[in-house]
């Protein structure tokens, strides 16, 4: 077999890595020296298989007799068997492993909390108040996140509030209320996306949970604070 021959099971396993929704958003993440590590090696696996039920477990060996006596090299059966595994294998899995699991497992490997709060938001549907770099807020509902890519990108909310944040103590105003139009608009035929905010994850820097009715209530109740000189402990 020649070496040429050796690295078509690697091309079955790129596309298998970056299409099973358990490897493919980790895929996107990693760099290219992990990603053909895995290629490679998720070729070999499928190469492995491909022969032993080629040689060892065919249960009809008259095609493989027939394609090894028209094609001279040795083994190109398993190696053709072997891509046909690695397209049409992540298809078949991902019915029992769904987009949304991956997207997860990927996000939680990488430690990025952020994006583990916007997904969990979007996933059960509960307000979040997301703090922009130029100090502007929004308060809403995440209806997506883009999770394939690395690079630029996006949320995208259906806002209830916005506002800023002072430039000195950061404390939070609300000065907008979206509420009154969208639920009226929304009772009609228009849908959430038609009122979306698209906000980049590169401008974001901080979102937490967030509820109107306890913000009103921290509001008319907060109290100022007067430091208190603190004693060395006895």
């Amino acid at each position: 077999m020649t070496l040429g021959l050796l690295l078509l099971p690697a091309v079955g396993g790129y596309w298998f890595v970056t299409h099973w929704n358990f490897t493919r958003f980790q895929a996107v993440r990693d760099s290219g020296y992990h990603v053909l590590f895995r290629a490679a090696l998720c070729g070999i696996v499928l190469y492995c298989a491909a022969h032993l039920m080629a040689y060892q477990w065919n249960p009809i060996p008259e095609p493989v007799e027939f394609w090894d006596e028209k094609i001279p090299a040795p083994f190109t059966s398993a190696v053709v068997l072997s891509i046909i595994f690695g397209f049409c294998a992540p298809y078949l899995l991902n019915v029992v492993y769904s987009k949304r699991r991956g997207a997860q497992r990927a996000v939680t490997n990488t430690g990025d909390h952020l994006m583990l709060l916007l997904m969990e938001a979007a996933q059960k549907q509960f307000g979040v108040e997301i703090s922009l770099r130029n100090r502007k807020v929004y308060v809403g509902v995440i209806l997506k996140c883009a999770t394939e890519r690395t690079l630029e990108s996006a949320v995208e909310m259906l806002p209830t509030h916005s506002g800023y944040r002072d430039e000195e103590t950061l404390e939070l105003h609300l000065r907008t209320n979206y509420r009154f139009v969208t639920d009226e608009y929304l009772s009609e035929d228009w849908t959430p996306e038609d009122f979306r905010v698209v906000i980049p994850l590169s401008d974001i820097v901080s979102a937490r949970p967030f509820v109107y009715g306890v913000f009103k209530d921290f509001v008319r109740r907060r109290r100022p604070f007067y430091p208190t000189r603190l004693s060395r402990p006895r």
